[in-house]
């Protein structure tokens, strides 16, 4: 982990959750020698995605999304490192995607606006990904068979 001032900080985040910065440029980044900063620790930089579409989920796709976001909820307990869960939910005819994905709140339990993303490729299983502006970790359909 390497030590970053505020504004240089506030800088890598925007540049990456926009796109700008490769996952190799990040690693070049993190990787090179620099000063002692403000104290901010910057672990890992979200994921990015390329979103396809955006558009209203059906009765049906917020069912399914909500019912896989309250299991995988469940099952990580602990292991759940965002505030919100990106999870998949069953495709339609909109889909020009490999994944049709939805995000869930996990302090209101409650799934966030009514938008399905419609992802070129999800991220893998507990990976945090910027979907728009909000941060949130991929569970995919929230089944990681664990006794």
């Amino acid at each position: 982990m390497k030590k970053y001032g505020v504004a240089a900080a506030a800088g890598l985040m925007m540049m990456a959750s926009a796109g700008c910065l490769s996952p190799e440029a990040i690693q070049r980044i993190e990787g090179a020698p620099g000063q002692e900063g403000t104290g901010i620790m910057l672990s890992r930089l979200p994921a990015v995605i390329k979103i396809l579409a955006t558009y209203p989920a059906s009765e049906s796709q917020a069912a399914i999304a909500e019912e896989r976001a309250r299991s995988a909820q469940r099952e990580l307990g602990a292991e759940v490192t965002s505030r919100y869960l990106a999870v998949e939910t069953e495709s339609d005819t909109r889909m020009q995607g490999a994944a049709a994905v939805m995000l869930w709140d996990t302090q209101t339990e409650e799934i966030v606006g009514n938008n399905v993303y419609d992802v070129e490729a999800p991220p893998p299983p507990g990976e945090v990904a910027m979907w728009d502006t909000i941060s949130a970790q991929y569970v995919g359909i929230g089944r990681f068979g664990r006794n």
